[in-house]
């Protein structure tokens, strides 16, 4: 009983984290969008599209920001939140992020050895 409690506070510590990233549309007078947003829990697909956000910047550091949501998707499946296990989509946007980046490091090292 003690794992379902803590893996259900582990949620809920997901959850709000992930309502919190959203509070800026309330700013904006859109009371219902941030209610709607304030009940959202992070899933797979939600995970996945933040995942594809950061690897389309081409950044290491994004790259590496979505490898350590795949793994915050791992624990939490591990957790017991069957919603948030990786699946084939998340594990290739996190190989397109660093794929991306890659290319981007080496063409920006290739143009200032050029010059």
């Amino acid at each position: 009983s003690s794992s379902s409690s803590s893996s259900s506070s582990s949620s809920s510590a997901a959850s709000s984290r992930f309502g919190s990233r959203f509070a800026g549309v309330g700013a904006n007078g859109k009371a219902a969008a941030a209610s709607a947003v304030d009940d959202v829990r992070p899933n797979a697909r939600t995970y996945t599209s933040v995942i594809g956000a950061y690897g389309r910047t081409g950044r290491i550091d994004s790259a590496e920001r979505a490898e350590s949501l795949l793994d915050r998707m791992d624990r939490a499946a591990r957790d017991g939140d069957a919603g948030c296990a990786p699946d084939t989509y998340a594990y290739n946007a996190v190989i397109n992020a660093w794929a991306k980046a890659a290319r981007r490091s080496s063409s920006s090292s290739s143009s200032s050895k050029a010059g």
